[in-house]
């Protein structure tokens, strides 16, 4: 009786294990297209599965954003309103392994909002089988589109809602980010503020939008079917993680995508993130920011003709821990903070510091930041840390002749005419004191040094 009793808690527990395995088995109120041509919102397009009686019966709705969808083999649906799902399964072949009529979605210039994952599986028309298997598939070839969309439109999208979640898992998608295309639909990721969404593969979509929450991504890929066009952008709000080891964006290996343009944050967390795209904008509102566990070149373009390089930041931040170093001459307009135990070196380039940059250190090792220029005699300096030494070099030019020569045309000394262009100098600081009180004493204290020549 005990051996017997084993035997069927080893099946029973075997059963369990390969039904959890299954993780793409349909549930409960899942739908299936049926039809070749069908709409999103005609039910003669779906069926759903009940899962007491075990059938695939016609729906009596159409499904919404909790219902998991797969798009079959040999089918095409159409969107001709803004529509929703939870997990899309996309066909990729029948079990025979024929690809040449995958599943498809056509966005025509409406929205797909996404509340789970976008899934890979291959099966029969009409047929899900129990145990399906995912298989890697494409975002986008030239004849094999899972999501197609009206080129013309500006409103068609698949958009990435929801909360925190893995979106495309490693072996369910393939990226085909290194092939060009021409019919592939943007996308939006929109998650609810402070969720994380992840792609654990490359993507390639005609267009991207970071407008809300958090993306943890490779490779991102935006072409829409032209060199030099197809655009990320990062919404203020926002965050892109980007965790591609060569290129963080591209067309494809040789081609270049749009322009970069980020308001948010955007974090490279790769060895030498490249950047392969038209142009480059950090806005005002954007903050870059390096933070691998290890040594790390900051940004820089790739070797394809016409690539922009990164060159100025906005803000830029430091974190992690060790040497990041640049890849080209950067200016920092805003805030550069250098936290944790990273370092910074500047190699045969250039930092140049903006007239209302600052420089803020929270770590925790000592950082020399040489053979960096700042724009201000006075800089923003902000240190939080304890026991620092801190120096500071401003170079001084000599008066300019031509303002020297004005004056003395005019008469005037060639001894006085310096005295009044250097007073200049004191006037403009003299006019942003707090306490015009003292502006009179001060200036008198500068005449008198300067006609002693010690100021």
């Amino acid at each position: 009786m005990s051996r017997l009793f084993f035997i069927l808690l080893i099946l029973i527990c075997t059963s369990n294990i390969i039904k959890a395995q299954s993780y793409n088995q349909q549930s409960n109120g899942d739908y299936r297209s049926v039809a070749p041509l069908g709409k999103w919102d005609s039910l003669g397009t779906w069926q759903v599965y009940n899962a007491s009686s075990g059938n695939w019966v016609a729906a009596t709705t159409k499904p919404t954003s909790s219902n998991n969808v797969f798009i079959q083999y040999g089918t095409r649906v159409t969107l001709t309103m803004n529509e929703s799902c939870n997990d899309i399964y996309m066909c990729n072949s029948t079990m025979a392994l024929t690809t040449t009529n995958r599943g498809k979605v056509d966005i025509a210039i409406f929205e797909l909002a996404i509340n789970g994952r976008i899934r890979s599986y291959k099966g029969d028309s009409t047929s899900i089988a129990s145990n399906t298997s995912m298989i890697d598939t494409v975002i986008a070839t030239n004849t094999n589109v899972p999501f197609l969309y009206t080129a013309a439109s500006t409103t068609g999208k698949i958009k990435i809602v929801g909360g925190t979640r893995i979106i495309v898992n490693t072996g369910e998608w393939g990226s085909f980010s290194s092939t060009a295309v021409s019919t592939t639909a943007p996308v939006e990721v929109a998650l609810n503020v402070g969720a994380v969404g992840t792609f654990l593969t490359n993507f390639k979509a005609s267009s991207w939008k970071i407008t809300s929450g958090t993306l943890i991504a490779q490779t991102l890929a935006p072409d829409n079917g032209t060199a030099g066009v197809g655009d990320v952008n990062i919404a203020s709000g926002a965050t892109l993680i980007s965790q591609a080891t060569g290129n963080a964006f591209q067309r494809t290996g040789t081609s270049l995508a749009g322009t970069l343009n980020v308001n948010g944050m955007l974090i490279f967390s790769s060895t030498s993130p490249k950047l392969q795209m038209t142009s480059i904008i950090f806005g005002s509102t954007s903050t870059i920011e390096y933070n691998l566990i290890g040594a790390q070149n900051l940004a820089g373009a790739t070797t394809v003709t016409g690539a922009a390089i990164p060159s100025i930041y906005n803000n830029l931040v430091l974190s992690g821990n060790g040497v990041k170093t640049l890849y080209n001459n950067i200016t920092v307009n805003g805030k550069f903070t250098l936290k944790d135990t990273s370092t910074f070196a500047l190699s045969t380039y250039t930092l140049t510091y903006g007239s209302n940059a600052s420089l803020e250190y929270a770590g925790a090792v000592n950082q020399i930041v040489s053979n960096a220029e700042m724009q201000s005699s006075i800089p923003n300096l902000i240190i939080e840390a304890n026991d620092v030494q801190c120096s500071h070099a401003s170079t001084v030019g000599p008066i300019d002749e031509d303002q020297l020569y004005y004056l003395e045309t005019r008469g005037i000394p060639p001894e006085d005419a310096e005295r009044l262009i250097i007073l200049g100098f004191f006037d403009d600081v003299f006019d942003r004191l707090p306490v015009p009180d003292l502006v009179g004493s001060l200036r008198r204290s500068v005449i008198d040094k300067l006609e002693r020549g010690t100021a």
